[in-house]
């Protein structure tokens, strides 16, 4: 019974146990400081402003690929094996949204690319078909742990919001990049000392950003091992009226 769950367990935190992006963080923005020390200050004050920008989209990221990974479960059940968890009537006009919003949610990086291209009330009526589809529903459940995981269709409203409060910070990480390019400007910097300072801003953001995720990735598995922690031990206190608890020699 706890032999699925355990070896997940494992194995995540095994994945997690090989992250060093924050060491790797640190060494970027030490070489940035050495080997560009007469303009260092500029370049880390926009860094940091970036960096309190890619916190917030990633949170939201993070949650909404939290909210869509059902979907993204079942749209690939439907792309590997096509029809066959569609039910009979569906209409075929519905048939080509759902086949083109499959498209769309298997590409990769979904969230941070194609999430643009569509419409929220489009992508809510599908994901809302492929809920109505049983066959493609059972289909998912399967690859649940059982007493761990579960389906939980998705809340439209709080959807919605997490998509429109996603959009508006990257908006606002594109109007602060042309406020930056617009001061490279008025300083008279060169062009090619510009693409160096955002390519040296890019490298440090997109290490801190691999962070970020690994930080939401130590949640999950958290919140994983709580959940096997109580029903192993509700389990036990049940079939053998003994109390049971789990602890995990990597410290979560």
């Amino acid at each position: 019974m706890f032999r699925t769950p355990i070896k997940k367990i494992r194995e995540e935190i095994q994945i997690l146990s090989n992250n060093k992006s924050f060491e790797e963080y640190e060494s970027i923005v030490e070489d940035l400081k050495n080997r560009t020390k007469s303009n260092f200050k500029f370049k880390i004050d926009l860094i940091n402003k970036m960096v309190d920008l890619v916190k917030e989209a990633s949170q939201y990221q993070f949650e909404l690929n939290k909210l869509l990974k059902p979907y993204y479960a079942m749209a690939n059940a439907i792309k590997l094996k096509g029809k066959k968890f569609l039910n009979e009537n569906l209409k075929l006009n519905d048939q080509a949204k759902l086949t083109k919003f499959v498209n769309f949610l298997m590409r990769p990086d979904f969230v941070n690319s194609a999430l643009f291209e569509i419409e929220v009330a489009e992508m809510i009526y599908i994901m809302s078909i492929m809920e109505t589809q049983g066959s493609l529903v059972s289909e998912y459940k399967k690859t649940l742990i059982k007493g761990v995981e579960e389906y939980n269709p998705i809340n439209s409203i709080e959807f919605e919001i997490l998509v429109n409060k996603y959009k508006m910070v990257m908006l606002e990480i594109n109007n602060f990049q042309e406020f930056a390019q617009n001061n490279f400007d008025y300083l008279r910097y060169n062009k090619e000392t510009v693409n160096q300072i955002f390519k040296d801003i890019k490298r440090v953001v997109d290490k801190y950003k691999e962070f970020q995720n690994g930080i939401y990735h130590y949640q999950e598995i958290l919140e994983l091992f709580g959940k096997i922690r109580n029903l192993s031990t509700r389990f036990c206190f049940n079939e053998f009226d003994l109390k049971v608890e789990l602890i995990c020699e990597f410290n979560l």
